[in-house]
């Protein structure tokens, strides 16, 4: 009895500590998100709605992980949008499985390009973003075929399609 009540404080101890011991996927996303800020990405959230078929009824919203590129700010206002892949309705001027989140300034032009760059992307990006100080994309990390330097080039092809400077 008494080596039991020895024992059992021991086992509660290296159970909260094994709890708290982060998970393999955790570690895998420290060390990918790691990488991103080593490559010059920010890792950053943005709020969006949760387009499965339960959130579009719920009406509810998600927080996802995006990897942007700065952008130079300009003195004018710009274009903004926010584009979230869906299994709904696509939204006016957007592809196939797309929908609009947020979007400002756009002209019919802008539209057009929008619509290409998203028609490219694979399936694991989830989140299109171009904001007034910079451009980002969301994708399921697990994905091999998205490499940071994959990533990068698509950042690269919408700001230059929207006159934009990375920094």
């Amino acid at each position: 009895m008494s080596g039991l009540v020895v024992i059992l404080p021991i086992l509660i101890i290296a159970g909260a500590f094994m709890w708290l011991r982060p998970s393999k996927r955790d570690q895998e996303l420290s060390q990918l998100r790691s990488e991103a800020l080593i490559r010059g990405f920010r890792v950053g959230s943005l709020k969006v709605p949760d387009t499965s078929e339960h959130g579009r009824i719920e009406q509810k919203f998600q927080i996802v992980t995006v990897y942007q590129k700065t952008l130079t700010v300009p003195r004018e206002q710009t274009p903004a949008f926010v584009a979230v892949r869906s299994t709904g309705e696509p939204g006016i001027f957007l592809p196939d499985g797309w929908i609009w989140h947020e979007r400002l300034l756009l002209d019919e032009p802008q539209y057009q390009v929008i619509s290409d760059f998203l028609q490219q992307l694979p399936e694991s990006v989830s989140v299109v973003s171009l904001r007034k100080d910079a451009v980002a994309i969301s994708w399921d990390e697990k994905d091999p075929a998205v490499s940071f330097d994959v990533l990068d080039q698509w950042l690269k092809q919408l700001s230059v399609a929207f006159k934009r400077d990375m920094i």
